[in-house]
């Protein structure tokens, strides 16, 4: 039987129409390869004015998670990352913050010079923020959705991924088991069109019929080891950009004196509490998109 080829022997030049009738908006996302001394990174960009927005979304997720607060970016070019592992994004050796948040940043600045707006959410908002502290040169803004703490949090990696990331990446039997449990999680409890889309970028239909999340169970332990083992405080706390720090009511990470509770206290960060959970783009898309408009705009003025 003929091997399937490689999907990433060569740019993906097809385009995702993102029909959005409820609030009109109509985006055209196109599929890019971001390269850079072996690493490499998949992204859905809509074309627009500077500075760009590059999103980086939380583990287990990809790209699409940020389909419900596109409005937010108001014309400009926004750039929507499968991290590593992720969507149609390969994994890599090294899951540490750094790496990550140097390789990111160097494949994507290099195709587009200058300072960007970088934001994340959860484990892509504390690499959004570990590349400003590292970079600062090519970071103009900072929009953090509720991010995982800056400190060491004491939870064992596998046991994290078991309770918490493991239900949304299979393997289950059928694709409507695949949606009912799906369904059953925070994020997807309403399953509005963005969510399906999401959710379907992110797993595999096999020949026989079960379907498994994209990502592996062991890559996920080692983004959790490197994102919520590790203490990044410091270097953070250096960071001088603007930045506009959204944090979830309910989330559990505001609770703990980990969480990036260590900005609270500089000058150039902007705090809003939002009603609803970690999930805050999807509970609450339109606070967030008051809240991060407001915020870009000011930004550009």
């Amino acid at each position: 039987m003929k091997e399937k080829p490689d999907p990433f022997e060569q740019d993906r030049c097809d385009r995702i129409s993102v029909d959005r009738s409820d609030d009109g908006v109509d985006a055209e996302l196109k599929v890019r390869r971001y390269r850079r001394d072996g690493f490499e990174v998949s992204a859905l960009v809509k074309e627009g004015r500077d500075p760009s927005v590059v999103l980086l979304h939380g583990a287990a997720g990809n790209a699409l998670a940020w389909l419900p607060i596109l409005p937010v970016l108001d014309g400009r070019r926004a750039i929507l990352v499968d991290l590593p592992g992720h969507g149609e994004s390969p994994p890599v050796e090294e899951w540490s913050l750094e790496a990550l948040a140097r390789n990111i940043g160097e494949a994507i600045g290099c195709e587009h010079p200058g300072s960007l707006v970088w934001g994340g959410h959860s484990w892509g908002g504390k690499v959004a923020a570990v590349l400003a502290g590292l970079r600062p040169d090519c970071v103009c803004g900072l929009l953090l959705i509720d991010p995982a703490p800056a400190k060491a949090v004491p939870i064992i990696p596998e046991e994290y991924v078991a309770s918490s990331l493991a239900p949304e990446i299979g393997p289950w039997w059928s694709y409507a088991e695949a949606v009912a449990a799906a369904q059953k999680l925070q994020q997807y409890e309403s399953w509005r069109i963005e969510l399906r889309r999401a959710f379907d970028r992110g797993i595999e239909r096999h020949e026989d019929g079960t379907v498994a999340g994209r990502v592996r169970r062991e890559w996920l332990v080692s983004i959790t080891a490197a994102s919520l083992n590790h203490d990044d405080s410091a270097l953070i706390r250096s960071i001088k950009c603007p930045t506009l720090l959204m944090v979830a009511e309910k989330s559990l990470w505001w609770q703990e004196p980990t969480n990036l509770a260590v900005l609270r206290d500089l000058t150039n960060v902007t705090t809003a509490v939002l009603a609803g959970r970690h999930y805050l783009h999807w509970d609450s898309p339109n606070r967030v998109i008051e809240t991060a408009r407001q915020w870009l705009q000011g930004l550009t003025t």
